[in-house]
């Protein structure tokens, strides 16, 4: 048993000078009809186990009333299961992002979802401040933003890169950390200054950890059961160096990581086209899926393949809880000082 606070267990220390005081003035009331007279003599045994008993119900009326004031509770630790998937996202913010506009309507429409300042004939409220117009980052965010509201009860974490990797946010099942997290992100972009460029393959070369590589950091931590899905949203303009990505791939298969792009952007008009080239010879290398995100239908599609794949699998968890004790310790105080009663008129009855 544990307590809130423990401080008020010193009451209990009080006990011995409360049975003193009731010993010295108070061993008369045993008896209620007459105060003076005990029918039940202490030095016979039936008197000694009343008079032991009685003293024993006062105990207990008084620790556990002293418990109840400490604000006791029995710790214990509970097993359930929940979904082994792991899901990291990563989000291109290289300057690409903000050159280009939405490649259709229904990327129009993300960037809304993320923002929806940038619908048409949006009026702002007094004191806010009016968007500019959508950008492919606005798309990108719009896309995670409609996943992470998707993926409830999943664990959800989030990266960026550019021209190097940063961590942003671990795997969690609080969806609207996450979607405030993607606030963040936006205004992380407005801020940078100059055009950062887009690093798919490093460490390569003089280049730092990239995108790919990022799958690699979050997910050689994770326990070995996860189910672990790495989505990168990105426009897909970058090259990625034949050596590292077959080194990358067999680091992927390894770790058993399913990979999947969000492709943004004009680019991904004809996914076959050279400029994703790269981005998608990798992505079928690792068995992985690829959709552009113009297509509506396709990108339902891989929302539910992920869904269906993160919740395939289940853990076992350990939670930790706790049962609050003031209703036991209540009702041990009212039976004790019931104990004490009735022991005390059968002690002044007739034998």
């Amino acid at each position: 048993m544990e307590f809130m606070n423990p401080h008020y267990l010193w009451m209990i220390l009080a006990l011995p000078v409360f049975f003193a005081v009731w010993y010295r003035w108070g061993r008369r009331s045993h008896t209620l009809k007459n105060t003076q007279v005990s029918r039940i003599r202490v030095g016979t045994k039936l008197g000694a186990v009343l008079t032991t008993l009685i003293w024993t119900s006062k105990a207990a009326l008084w620790v556990s009333l002293c418990m109840a004031i400490a604000g006791s509770f029995l710790p214990f630790t509970k097993t359930a299961t929940e979904s082994a998937g792991v899901i990291y996202m990563t989000i291109d913010t290289s300057g690409s992002t903000e050159m280009f506009d939405p490649a259709n309507d229904f990327e129009r429409r993300l960037a809304i979802r993320f923002d929806p300042r940038m619908a048409p004939g949006y009026q702002p409220k007094e004191g806010e401040p009016s968007a500019n117009p959508p950008k492919l980052m606005d798309v990108e965010l719009g896309a995670a933003r409609v996943f992470i509201e998707h993926a409830g009860g999943l664990r959800v974490g989030l990266t960026v890169f550019d021209d190097k990797l940063f961590y942003v946010y671990p795997a969690t099942k609080a969806q609207d950390v996450a979607i405030g997290v993607l606030t963040q992100i936006r205004q992380y972009k407005a801020e940078q200054e100059g055009t950062a460029g887009t690093n798919f393959d490093g460490p390569v070369g003089s280049k730092p950890d990239g995108a790919l590589q990022g799958a690699l950091n979050v997910f050689g931590r994770e326990d070995g059961n996860s189910t672990r899905i790495y989505i990168m949203v990105t426009d897909g303009i970058s090259g990625i160096d034949s050596t590292r990505a077959r080194e990358l791939a067999a680091a992927y298969k390894e770790l058993g990581i399913h990979f999947f792009v969000f492709g943004v952007g004009e680019k991904w008009t004809n996914v076959n086209g050279n400029d994703v080239k790269a981005t998608v010879d990798f992505t079928r290398s690792v068995g992985g899926t690829y959709v552009s995100v113009q297509d509506e239908a396709a990108f339902n599609k891989a929302l539910a393949e992920i869904d269906q794949l993160a919740r395939a699998s289940v853990r076992t968890v350990y939670v930790d809880d706790r049962q609050d004790s003031l209703l036991f310790l209540l009702a041990v105080a009212a039976l004790s000082f019931a104990v004490w009663i009735c022991l005390s008129a059968i002690r002044r009855s007739s034998p």
